[in-house]
């Protein structure tokens, strides 16, 4: 149940917005984050630091939205986050002891360190191209057309880097099967 409660501030901001306008969405998007805090917090869910990073950028690209009655702040609140965390886990490559891939995701999955590394240079990277790929779409078309597409986005980036992962992983251990031939 907590996944569809990471979900609800983009389908909210989408369904609000096609019923009023960006302004009252971006309204609504920041409730949302909020009520989805007290929703772990009452259930007792874990709040991530991504989380924390979302509510952020929601209230400081929202606030300046709505005080400046201007949707390019809420525009951007998409590419900075992924900058954020694609800059992250791009820098943990030269910096740091452990991997934060590793350390976020290390209980669930195991991997070597190659792997870990390899890992997060695919997701960096593609953090990087989401968040440029929002400033395109921003820039070059319509709100409607943004807001369709940050929502789309919102499933379609994260089932594209499981597919890069899926493609890895199953060339890696093909490299190791014949390697150990």
């Amino acid at each position: 149940m907590n996944r569809l409660i990471e979900f609800a501030p983009a389908a909210v901001f989408f369904v609000v917005y096609f019923l009023t306008d960006i302004y009252i969405a971006t309204a609504a998007l920041m409730v949302t984050v909020v009520i989805q805090f007290i929703a772990c917090w009452i259930f007792k869910w874990p709040i991530t630091k991504l989380m924390w990073l979302i509510l952020v950028s929601a209230f400081v690209t929202g606030t300046l939205t709505i005080a400046l009655q201007n949707p390019i702040f809420v525009k951007w609140k998409p590419t900075v986050v992924s900058w954020i965390l694609g800059s992250i886990l791009l820098a943990n490559q030269f910096i740091g002891k452990r991997n934060v891939l590793d350390w976020l995701m290390g209980d669930h999955l195991h991997l070597n360190e190659q792997m870990w590394r390899h890992q997060s240079l695919i997701l960096g990277v593609g953090m990087l191209v989401s968040g440029s790929a929002n400033l395109v779409v921003a820039y070059s078309f319509s709100e409607p057309i943004w807001v369709s597409y940050r929502f789309a986005s919102v499933f379609i980036w994260p089932v594209l880097f499981a597919i890069a992962m899926a493609i890895y992983f199953a060339i890696w251990s093909k490299v190791k099967n014949t390697d150990s031939n």
